[in-house]
């Protein structure tokens, strides 16, 4: 009953989690996708894997960071946009609460 998954690792993209994606993508998401920290973000739609960089910034807290990709993905997903736009919206998103101690 989930349309998009998120997980987040401190991992490098590898076969292994291309492979954990597409597990997860076969047990019913359209799309899952994977923050990957300071290596950007992965997404895995049951035919391509998208990948996208971070948006570089001074870092306060990573607190929240994930939470706020997640919701600029699903801003973009609420926007009708394609799954780089909406990468590239989370990166941003995450990019903003990453400059504040705390996430507030």
């Amino acid at each position: 009953n989930v349309d998009y998954a998120f997980f987040g690792l401190d991992v490098e993209d590898s076969e292994e989690v291309r492979s954990f994606m597409r597990e997860k993508q076969a047990m019913g998401p359209k799309v899952v996708v994977v923050t990957l920290g300071e290596h950007g973000s992965l997404a895995y739609d049951g035919d391509t894997f998208h990948k996208h960089g971070i948006v570089e910034v001074e870092i306060a807290d990573t607190m929240g960071a994930g939470d706020s990709f997640i919701a600029g993905f699903i801003k973009g997903i609420l926007e009708n946009k394609n799954v780089d736009e909406c990468m590239s919206l989370g990166a941003y998103s995450s990019a903003v609460t990453l400059q504040y101690s705390g996430a507030w």
